[in-house]
């Protein structure tokens, strides 16, 4: 699973439980200023515990044995010790690749969704702005605005202005400009403005949806609680609320009729907000904290320590060419001198450990910027068919990635790659392939000059892990440049057998 998956199942189980600590312990007995604080805070609580990650615990380093072949000079061995773990990961990505590259739409789809949400908002946004163009308001003794008119259908407020149908009887206009006048005291277009763009954004949480919800029924008790502790009849403001029940608002106002009928009466009449106890802010407040933790307090990787063994050269093929092979003589018995004793001392010790020391190469031609010259490399292979100059071939032990180039001057400076920036990564599971080296010694991880080969072709090839025969789209990336021309991914579509 890709991480962005991982956040986003994260996002949903926090909200989850957000929310049920909302429904469990505040629900109609906390303050209506004190659920609207929480159900708004709720989203932004739930992408801090599916982004934040505080580690707590690291376990104790892995020691990992790695064997080393002898001809291994250009060769990083940190680069083939990362293989194993990348090997660990392909194996478990084996068979799942559909699921894997379904996951890398995900974002795509959110983001698409997302778009057509907020385009939602702002046509509701140009609907009301073109009808306080067209209409005349007037304005309040409390300073709000008011505009009447018959294309209005059902009351409702936006910012500091409410909209009324023409021709309402004056009680009932005086009850509802009441209801409007509270949402605006008490801001809730800023509550309902900021929730309708955290339900287009995250509109995959149907948490949030259901956040949003009893937020908007929360504004609608507070604005009916002021209505009734104002004075006004409680029997003819609900007949009121039953009249108007049926018609559809904008959904960016507070409409007089928004939440459903039953619930407003009833808080109307037993009404608890308020009365949340110390014991459930205690609980409340616990949970809380321990919802924090559970998300993002996680466990350490455990350090890997990498314990080289080297082969012996003379057991294994020449550095210089990986096609030669050191022929085997009989040994010569050595005299039984100090000098002999000392040398087999050694030579023992150095067993114990794996170990024996290469072949010392030829003294290399240094330019006089204190860059290597090359005057010869390996010709290509006529019959090979290239992609973009470069073809794969693959073996049970290594992937070879040869690069095909020509010369255009005598003088140029070429750089083949490295063990940090280069690496073949698989275009449908994301698993990354980091590049061991060079088979030409003195190519790699630095640049080099050749001269006196104009007009002449070369090949260099780089060594990665073994890729499975299952991957068949590949990027390469950070491989070779000259000229100043930086070819820094390679997409060949189609693996290419020599």
């Amino acid at each position: 699973m890709t991480q962005m998956g991982i956040i986003i199942i994260k996002f949903v189980a926090s909200s989850a439980m957000l929310f049920a600590i909302y429904m469990l312990l505040m629900r109609s007995r906390a303050s209506y200023r004190l659920s609207r604080a929480y159900l708004l805070l709720l989203p932004v609580l739930a992408i801090a515990m599916s982004l934040l990650s505080f580690e707590v615990y690291k376990p104790e380093p892995v020691v990992m044995k790695i064997e080393v072949p002898a001809n291994s000079q250009t060769v990083d061995k940190t680069a083939i010790a990362r293989d194993a773990a990348v090997e660990n990961t392909q194996a478990a990505l084996n068979g799942k690749s559909d699921i894997v590259r379904l996951f890398h739409y995900i974002p795509f789809l959110i983001a698409s969704v997302s778009i057509i949400l907020l385009l939602r908002i702002l046509f509701f946004m140009l609907k009301i702005f073109v009808l306080n163009v067209r209409l005349k308001s007037e304005q309040t003794s409390r300073g709000s605005f008011v505009v009447r008119s018959s294309l209005i259908s059902s009351p409702g407020v936006f910012a500091r202005t409410i909209y009324l149908p023409a021709g309402l009887p004056t009680d009932e206009e005086v009850l509802i400009l009441r209801h409007e006048e509270s949402h605006i005291r008490h801001r809730h277009y800023i509550d309902r403005w900021t929730m309708e763009v955290l339900v287009s954004i995250l509109w995959f949480n149907p948490f949030i949806w259901m956040a949003r919800k009893e937020l908007y029924s929360i504004h609608e008790f507070q604005a009916d609680h002021d209505v009734v502790v104002s004075g006004a009849d409680m029997f003819d403001y609900q007949s009121l609320l039953l009249r108007e029940s049926a018609i559809i608002a904008n959904p960016l106002t507070n409409g007089f009729h928004h939440s459903t009928i039953y619930q407003r009466i009833i808080e109307m009449k037993n009404s608890k907000a308020g009365t949340l106890s110390r014991l459930r802010k205690i609980a409340s407040g616990f949970g809380l904290v321990l919802l924090f933790c559970l998300f993002t307090f996680t466990y350490g990787e455990a350090e890997t320590i990498y314990h080289y063994i080297y082969a012996r050269v003379e057991d294994a093929p020449s550095a210089q060419s990986s096609e030669t092979v050191v022929e085997e003589t009989q040994d010569e018995e050595i005299a039984e001198t100090p000098e002999a004793s000392e040398q087999e001392s050694e030579e023992s010790a150095m067993e114990k450990n794996d170990y024996h020391e290469a072949v010392p190469e030829t003294k290399p031609l240094i330019a006089e910027d204190g860059l290597r010259v090359f005057t010869s490399l390996p010709t290509p292979t006529s019959d090979v068919i290239t992609y973009k100059g470069y073809y794969l071939r693959r073996t049970d032990d290594a992937t070879y990635l040869v690069c095909v180039g020509s010369c255009e001057t005598d003088d140029e400076i070429v750089w083949l790659g490295d063990n940090e920036n280069t690496f073949i990564m698989d275009a449908d599971s994301g698993t990354h392939y980091m590049a061991r080296g060079s088979l030409t010694p003195g190519t790699w991880g630095e640049s080099f000059h050749l001269r006196e080969m104009k007009g002449k072709s070369w090949e260099l090839t780089i060594v990665f892990p073994p890729i499975p025969e299952s991957v068949t789209h590949i990027d390469v990336h950070g491989i070779t440049y000259w000229k100043n021309n930086y070819k820094n991914v390679i997409s060949l579509k189609s693996i290419l057998e020599e």
